[in-house]
């Protein structure tokens, strides 16, 4: 036998790893594993290598009266039942002018514009940035009646709206009334008539129809309309009598004549 025989013969085996080179390796077999692996928005865990792409969004893009442009997705802008009736409108007008050869994914992921002529630039950067919230972050919920705090923010749970609409001066917060009445945004109304509401609790009817720029010098029959669409405003016996109640009942009851109003 040959002396280089002779010494691999007498190589000891490795030593078995410990209790503690054991438990390290399966730490490191384990995040492997986890590396590979991906979890969905619900909670699942998939292998990586059977993700699929994200589904491709349909975006539009809303355009103001001074023609600021917005883009957001079509699901987003669609909180809005004016956007959503704008591109049934859009949708419905291209299927009669396309081909026999278009699809309906030709359709679909086409970008449209929806022209808010009512909504200047500023206003509608609001009203997109609300809609994101809404659709992307966290729900608005609707407001439960009657009021049960005596402030905006006692009453107003939710911080990221309550910081959303604080962050604007009142004149804007007017602004955003009127473009979620005119773009029929049921949530962005509710919020924003919520504020109004604590702004003009203390107020005259006559500061009330300043402040939301009603018309002053009308005919008797556009003031006689004006006074059946506004009668909680004009109809001073209805201010004296909810001074008399607590506050707590008067701002319930301008919230919800509010909301009434916009409709």
């Amino acid at each position: 036998m040959s002396e280089e025989t002779t010494k691999a013969d007498t190589i000891p085996p490795p030593p078995m790893p410990s209790g503690e080179a054991k438990f390290t390796q399966a730490v490191s077999s384990m995040m492997s594993i986890a590396s590979t692996t991906t979890t969905t928005p619900g909670g699942d865990t998939t292998a990586a290598t059977n993700t699929k792409p994200p589904k491709r969004e349909r975006m539009i893009t809303l355009v103001s009266k001074d023609e600021a442009k917005f883009l957001i997705s079509k699901t987003a802008a669609e909180w809005s039942e004016f956007v959503r009736d704008a591109i049934n409108d859009i949708d419905s007008d291209d299927d009669d002018d396309d081909d026999d050869t278009a699809t309906a994914t030709t359709v679909s992921t086409t970008m449209k514009e929806v022209h808010c002529l009512n909504v200047m630039g500023p206003c509608l950067e609001k009203v997109v940035e609300f809609l994101l919230h809404h659709h992307q972050t966290e729900r608005f919920r609707t407001i439960i009646l009657p009021l049960r705090e005596l402030t905006f923010d006692e009453n107003m749970k939710q911080t990221l709206y309550r910081d959303f609409i604080n962050q604007m001066d009142i004149d804007m917060v007017y602004q955003v009334l009127a473009a979620a009445n005119y773009m029929n945004i049921r949530p962005l109304l509710e919020l924003t008539c919520l504020r109004v509401t604590f702004e003009l609790s203390d107020k005259s009817a006559e500061e009330i129809q300043e402040l939301l720029d009603l018309p002053t010098n009308l005919t008797p029959e556009e003031q006689a309309k004006e006074y059946e669409s506004y009668a909680w405003i004009f109809d001073e016996s209805n201010h004296e009598r909810a001074a008399k109640e607590e506050e707590g009942k008067q701002q319930t009851d301008l919230y919800a004549r509010l909301n009434a109003s916009s409709d």
